[in-house]
């Protein structure tokens, strides 16, 4: 799915069955970022991986969609992880503690990577 506006655009591949969800702008009070994560949770791949590099804009609504992103996932049993390398994503995260709540990643490709050593650590007993 893309979609976009003046303030986000959404987009969404697959990579060895793990959806990566990329948002790009600002995320502030933005229920299609939510709605899309959530979908992409629900239909139980592998994993989700929240691309979030080219976000400009990262408040309390990014914080409460990763929040509810991860129990989300939990409850399905679908991996989780968020990729960010810029300041106005690390730094709400870091102050919020989050960074313990959620695994962060530099790149979608170690994201992804990081789904499969799970799936290989859960396969052994």
């Amino acid at each position: 799915m893309q979609d976009n506006n003046s303030y986000l655009s959404i987009g969404t591949s697959e990579v060895d069955g793990v959806v990566v969800v990329r948002l790009a702008g600002e995320l502030d009070m933005c229920s299609r970022a939510d709605d899309e994560v959530r979908a992409c949770i629900t239909a139980r791949p592998r994993g989700v991986v929240l691309d979030l590099r080219q976000v400009t804009f990262f408040g309390s609504h990014g914080i409460s969609l990763l929040l509810g992103a991860v129990e989300e996932a939990r409850t399905h049993g679908v991996g989780f992880a968020v990729v960010a390398d810029n300041r106005p994503v690390l730094r709400p995260l870091e102050v919020t503690d989050m960074l313990v709540v959620v695994s962060v990643f530099a790149t979608p490709e170690t994201a992804v990577a990081s789904m499969r050593r799970v799936e290989c650590r859960t396969g052994l007993g």
